[in-house]
């Protein structure tokens, strides 16, 4: 076997040619790796201080490539799932691992930071692989270069730990506590050591040990007070030490940052009583370094009038701006309101709180700077709903909501207080020459603006209500009689007085829609203020007195909007035409005189951003909107309809149509499906001229294409057709002699028959029902051929296709609402594979039920079949059973905590019936939660107490269970609808299907309340089979029995 010795010449060979980019040097390098003492050889190069620093630290990078690829063997992956599947070339011997640990630790007492770096990071890959097993002596290693004394190896040991414990997520607590242990003292000593160590050693070691908190998480509530008292404790005085530290501009506050992330560390991972224990000294630190840093940041950052900054680093030696310590404080400010000795610290001083969270809000220099370059970077950074941007002014935001969340009315009444006071430091300082200083209102106005949900649900909750009136005259009197205001601060204050018009007098009301009025009719307003302008319209458009104030001006707002739009980006023109959605509702008659415009805009946007999501989805709102009014509809179709036929016709008869034009014709086949689902049913004869042309042409589309975009999209203006015309489409006939129900047939074979992709399947339910609830008879000749498919593609492999299945479900459940024994009969006597049918739909009804909630109308459909399946008493249901998972756990009397509980998963058959109760049992708890979340809510802010004065509460989150008799059914039962709980109030399963259910909205299942349809339910099948009900309880988890008890099962 090669040794070091060896290969030595080689490598230093290899190495030289690398650095010169010779063409072969990769080939060697390849060989070479193949020689076991390869790692050894280049731990050596870089251990040898007489070779120099450039081939060092090329050996190190070569040598961490090796020790991620190769120190524990090399093998071929699976290039979906990442598994190893074969050995390729075997891990190094032991005895070469050693001599590369031996030589590449020394490294780390090197001057060369950048060397120390390079064996820093290969340890800790070492350390990853090799700790404890193969090499227990790590962390004694380790921290032994801590305690050393050298500056250079306490740096090279505290990058290692640094590297160790990011990389080394998988290490389980149980062994790092005893590490702990010995460690943080360790790093405590460094901390401390100012004279000794400078800012990037110092915040290294509180890097790594936050990084360490996060281990004490899982522990149990005894134990974290133990370590608490030994770990954690010491800690708090220094960290006091430095946030005490007076301010200064060249002060540090990089340290003060990392300070504080630790904190909300410890925050987030003891329980409220010991946090509240540790961290009460901090808070005054940190306000005085939060106060007392104002100043400095209206000048260096919101002004920008002074260009001196220190330079703060992180341990990683990135630069830190202020700014980052004012977030950091801003995130411990928001964990200390989860903690009721912390927070009652906050309560007590609200309106500074409030004060200077609103100081600190303001618009940067940097921004206003930005934003008026750039609209679409204003409107992506002020958007709370999905800003990116991490900025002062959004992490204040963030906190303004958490403290409204946690302490309730009293904060708006802070927030109008400091508001008021700001507002007159800004006007002082506008009199005293300030050209900044509307940036002291225009930032409470914009917290308060965010936060309107929680301020008007305090003014309901409040004696007296919030007022506002005598701050928004003092706006009106002082700050907006200035000229030349700003366009950020008009424009902010004109939407934060809309935004609260319905709590303020008619008098201070109308005096801002002069203002609106003029920001959106006349020329030469800037975009950001026209952004202002248009959101305030919104909010006053949603008020009825203000909609009459609005009327007599639709249509120069309109008209004003539509010009703004021609050269509008594309965010821009998104809002332009929400404000248009929002105003042709209030005056129909001076709307339809503009229908000549605003259609031609929808076509415009359709055709030359059709790639925009939000554009496009937005101009079809636009076209919907237009379709409500029956004084546009007619004429808008007469623009739209011809171009749909013209695409349709150009794709038919293109060989290769290119993604462009697929992507248009999907583009209108939506416009004529708004278009068709928008015509009054008893109008239909009326449309004629509509009705014949487009629908044969979109047949004609339908049949002959296979995209999967068109066909998803024909499916729903299929729908508004079978909606609006039914008897037109019974009466139809194309060219070639086939009827509108022969179309119809087709199409639907073509989703939803035995060879239909299952995404067509998916989008395909609806429209069937459509048809059997409006024309029937087009599908009544199929039905047995159908159910059958239907059951035949359950049986299926299930890979994608659990939609697809509910698709089955919902259509099958809607035929047994009106011909329930008829259905049973067909189901029943179907076999499919070794199934009976009945059996196969209860399996999988049972199955997929549990990922359908919400108040959508296939879920109530489902759920009120079921209902209907479980009272008929059919003895081939009751016959039917289902194999179930069933977790039990090991007997014992002994008071175990959840995680100690010992299981073993059985599989047993028992009546489908039980399965179709506990469904229903889940169904009513959602809804019983659903229909108390609104009164949680409003408790919330009543109980601030919530958690255990005392410290007996248990507070690390785990609970105990009692063995009380029904212990092992109880863990089973929580498991087997975990996921329902857990998603509770989840939107719609696939927000590729969340549309408007336009032609269900009439039936009278969309009308039942299904919290009350249940109770109603379980209390008739309780009179009836009271024992039958009390055998079943025993099946169903906790929280479904709970929702059953509070009906009286």
């Amino acid at each position: 076997m090669a040794t070091i010795e060896d290969i030595n010449p080689h490598v230093s060979q290899c190495l030289l040619a690398i650095l010169l980019n010779d063409a072969d040097s990769e080939q060697q390098l390849h060989t070479l790796e193949e020689y076991p003492a390869f790692s050894a050889s280049l731990a050596a190069f870089l251990a040898d201080n007489d070779v120099p620093p450039a081939v060092r630290q090329l050996a190190g990078i070569l040598l961490q490539q090796f020790v991620t690829k190769r120190w524990q063997g090399h093998f071929a992956r699976d290039p979906v799932t990442d598994e190893r599947l074969s050995l390729l070339a075997p891990a190094p011997p032991a005895d070469v691992k050693a001599r590369v640990r031996e030589l590449v630790v020394p490294v780390l007492g090197c001057t060369d930071s950048k060397l120390r770096s390079a064996a820093a990071y290969l340890l800790a890959s070492i350390g990853k692989y090799e700790w404890e097993s193969e090499w227990p002596e790590f962390f004694p290693i380790v921290n032994g270069l801590l305690q050393a004394g050298d500056k250079n190896q306490a740096h090279g040991a505290l990058r290692v730990l640094e590297e160790f414990l990011h990389r080394s997520d998988a290490i389980s607590s149980e062994t790092m506590i005893p590490v702990l242990q010995s460690l943080t003292p360790l790093l405590h000593n460094i901390f401390i050591s100012e004279h000794a160590y400078g800012v990037r050693a110092r915040g290294r070691a509180v890097k790594i040990f936050t990084t360490c908190i996060k281990h004490i998480y899982t522990r149990r509530a005894d134990e974290k007070k133990a370590i608490a008292d030994a770990i954690v404790a010491p800690w708090i005085g220094p960290f006091v030490a430095v946030l005490s530290a007076e301010h200064s501009e060249t002060a540090d506050y990089g340290l003060r940052a990392m300070v504080l992330a630790s904190c909300e560390r410890i925050a987030g991972s003891f329980p409220p009583k010991i946090a509240g224990e540790l961290l009460e000294p901090i808070v005054g630190p940190m306000w005085v370094s939060f106060v007392s840093g104002i100043a400095f940041y209206e000048r260096l950052v919101v002004n920008a009038t002074d260009a001196t900054e220190a330079a703060n680093y992180d341990s990683d030696g990135t630069v830190l701006d202020f700014d980052t310590f004012i977030e950091y404080a801003m995130q411990f400010l928001s964990k200390t309101l989860d903690i009721k000795r912390l927070r009652n610290i906050i309560a007590a001083n609200l309106t500074g709180v409030a004060y200077y969270v609103s100081r600190y809000a303001q618009i940067t220099e940097e921004q206003a700077e930005r934003w008026e370059d750039d609209i679409d970077e204003y409107l992506d950074d002020e958007d709370t709903e999905r800003s990116a941007s991490a900025s002062v002014r959004v992490v204040c935001e963030e906190v303004t909501s958490v403290l409204f969340e946690t302490l309730g009315s009293p904060v708006a009444m802070a927030f109008v207080d400091s508001t008021s006071q700001l507002v007159t430091e800004a006007l002082a300082a506008r009199d005293a020459g300030s050209e900044a200083w509307w940036k002291l209102i225009e930032a409470p106005l914009r917290l308060l603006l965010v936060s309107q949900e929680h301020v008007l649900e305090s003014h309901r909750h409040l004696t007296g209500g919030v007022q506002f009136e005598d701050l928004v005259r003092n706006l009106l009197a002082n700050a907006l009689a200035t000229e030349n205001l700003p366009p950020f601060f008009l424009g902010t204050a004109l939407n934060f007085a809309a935004a609260y018009v319905s709590i303020l007098s008619p008098e201070v009301s109308a005096a801002f829609l002069p203002s609106v009025l003029a920001v959106l009719t006349q020329d030469g307003s800037s975009n950001v203020l026209r952004v202002g302008a248009i959101t305030a319209l919104s909010s006053l458009a949603a008020v009825k007195g203000s909609q009459e104030a609005l009327q007599p001006h639709v249509a120069a707002l309109i008209e004003s909007l539509v010009r703004s739009a021609m050269d509008a980006t594309p965010t821009l023109l998104q809002v332009i035409i929400d404000g248009i959605i929002l105003l042709l509702p209030i005056d129909q008659q001076a709307s339809a005189a503009l229908e000549a415009r605003l259609t031609p805009l929808v076509l415009a946007c359709c055709l030359r951003l059709y790639t925009n999501g939000m554009v496009l989805s937005a101009a079809l709102d636009l076209l919907r909107t237009i379709c409500l009014n029956p004084l546009m509809h007619a004429t808008a179709t007469t623009r739209i309809a011809p171009a749909a036929i013209s695409y349709f016709e150009t794709f038919l008869t293109s060989e290769t149509p290119d993604e462009a034009m697929v992507e248009l014709v999907t583009v209108f086949v939506d416009m004529i499906g708004i278009l068709a689902a928008s015509v009054p049913p008893e109008q239909a004869d009326g449309y004629d001229s509509f009705f014949v042309p487009q629908f044969g042409a979109l047949m004609r589309l339908l049949l002959h294409t296979n995209e999967s975009g068109i066909v998803q999209e024909g499916t729903v203006a299929l729908r508004g057709f079978v909606r609006s015309f039914p008897a037109r489409i019974l009466a139809f006939a194309d060219a070639n002699g086939n009827s509108g129900a022969t179309l119809l047939q087709a199409f639907v074979m073509k989703v939803f028959g035995p060879t239909a992709p299952w995404p067509y399947v998916y989008f395909g339910d609806n429209l069937v029902l459509g048809i059997l609830r409006k024309i029937p008879e087009v599908l009544t000749p199929y039905l047995s051929d159908m159910v059958q498919t239907m059951l035949t593609r359950m049986a299926g492999p299930s890979t994608d296709a659990s939609l697809a299945r509910k698709a089955f479900l919902v259509v099958i459940a809607f035929l047994m609402q009106t011909q329930l024994a008829a259905v049973l009969d067909l189901i029943a006597n179907t076999t499919v594979g070794d199934k009976n049918g009945l059996t196969l739909l209860l399996q999988t009804w049972v199955d997929v039920q549990h990922a359908i909630i919400g108040d959508t109308f296939a879920n109530k459909l489902l759920i009120i079949s079921l209902c209907a399946l479980l009272m008929s008493e059919d003895p081939r249901v009751m016959a039917v059973t289902l194999p179930v998972e069933v977790q039990v756990a090991a007997p014992s009397k002994k008071v175990r905590t959840r995680s100690q509980t010992r299981q073993t998963v059985q599989i047993q058959q028992l009546p489908a019936i039980i399965s179709m109760f506990q469904v229903l049992a889940a169904e009513l708890q959602v809804q019983q939660e659903r229909a108390a979340a609104p009164l949680a809510s409003a408790a919330d802010e009543e109980e601030s107490d919530y958690e255990d004065d005392d410290g007996q509460g248990d507070d690390d989150g785990a609970y105990e269970d009692v063995d009380d008799g029904q212990g092992e059914q109880d863990d089973f039962d929580d498991d087997l609808f975990g996921d329902l709980s857990d998603n509770m109030f989840a939107d719609d399963e696939d927000d590729d299907k969340v549309e408007e259910e336009f032609d269900v909205a009439d039936d009278p299942i969309c009308t039942i309340d299904l919290k009350l349809y249940l109770t109603d339910f379980f209390r008739a099948i309780n009179a009836k089979h009271p024992t039958e009900v009390e055998q079943m309880m025993v099946h169903v988890d906790r929280m479904s029995r709970d929702a059953l008890k509070r009906i009286g099962i």
